[in-house]
């Protein structure tokens, strides 16, 4: 283990942390910029640390700046201005899930690491930054209101890098099918991709897009890399049309709240993209009677509902709990 690059990595990300603590602190910049600016920050000093140091290494850069995040979030000078105190959740996961995903990928999958930093390190980062200076339209599904320009700016990012490092995969797009050039298919790759990876970003609150838009990416990443066919890649781009046409007929017809269309829209892209019509059909056809019954059930029993205060109309957390293991069986061939 050779520490020297582990300390000045560490040193980096101390002395970055304390700077726009300091910024935020003497009202020389705007919190939700400095944030931004230091997510930004934080990953450049990551990604070289990722593939210059040892999984163990890794852990410590990690774990020193965590220490250090908790000591400024216990320090008493920078209590009435701190983005450390206010975002202490958010960069604790983000620090935590980086670990995570190099403990799972580095070894074999460091082409898909690599994609993974850079969508969730700079995509994510540059994204919200201009979102916050630039936006004037604003949209709520989950719990925090997110900018539409930062979204649609998200996506546009994110679908740059994954066109501009696809050979990074591993995928042999020249193998897969003659079917299609090698742009169509490395378009379906792309937009299937980005599409999962906006909708979990779009769901998930402000906290919890450190992990979910990793998570999402780094797994579609691997699905479509391990499963490596021109079926995948097709199955997953109708199973996004089908599954947005469910989740819009959903939300009309008033069986699912915003957030709720946006989890059937995620498990049902990813049904159809790993099983097809024949996992699709019979998880389908389950969601519609079940949410016809429970409208049905509402109408009569519409006092105990009041009593109990439910609705009828499902959200994320019921369709992520009632579909989230159809999305495992396919993949597991059951």
């Amino acid at each position: 283990m050779s520490i020297i690059p582990t300390i000045i990595y560490s040193a980096a990300l101390f002395l970055f942390i304390i700077l726009f603590e300091h910024l935020v602190w003497k009202n020389k910049i705007y919190e939700e910029y400095a944030i931004a600016l230091l997510k930004l920050t934080i990953f450049s000093v990551l990604i070289y640390a990722v593939f210059s140091t040892t999984i163990a290494e890794f852990a410590i850069i990690c774990c020193s700046s965590i220490i250090v995040i908790a000591f400024l979030y216990q320090l008493h000078m920078f209590r009435s201005a701190s983005i450390v105190r206010k975002k202490f959740r958010q960069l604790i996961i983000l620090f935590i899930t980086s670990f995570l995903l190099v403990v799972l990928l580095k070894e074999n999958f460091d082409g898909i690491l690599m994609i993974t930093f850079m969508i969730f390190g700079y995509a994510n980062s540059i994204s919200d930054l201009f979102g916050e200076i630039l936006s004037r339209k604003y949209f709520q599904v989950f719990t925090d209101k997110k900018s539409l320009l930062g979204t649609i700016l998200f996506t546009l990012l994110a679908f740059l890098i994954l066109i501009s490092t696809y050979e990074l995969t591993g995928i042999d797009f020249y193998g897969i099918s003659s079917k299609y050039e090698l742009g169509t298919l490395i378009l379906l790759f792309a937009s299937s991709t980005v599409i999962i990876v906006t909708s979990f970003k779009i769901i998930s609150s402000n906290e919890w897009e450190n992990f979910y838009i990793p998570v999402s990416t780094a797994l579609m990443l691997y699905i479509i890399s391990q499963s490596a066919s021109i079926e995948v890649l097709e199955q997953f781009y109708t199973g996004i049309g089908i599954a947005a046409l469910i989740a819009a007929l959903s939300y009309i017809l008033r069986f699912l709240t915003a957030s709720g269309s946006f989890a059937t829209f995620i498990l049902a892209s990813f049904i159809f993209g790993l099983g097809g019509l024949k996992w699709s059909v019979p998880i389908m056809t389950f969601f519609v009677l079940s949410s016809l019954l429970s409208k049905i059930r509402k109408r009569s029993n519409r006092e105990v509902d009041d009593f109990f205060e439910k609705t009828g109309v499902r959200d994320h957390m019921q369709v992520f709990a009632n579909g989230g293991f159809g999305v495992l069986i396919p993949r597991l061939g059951c």
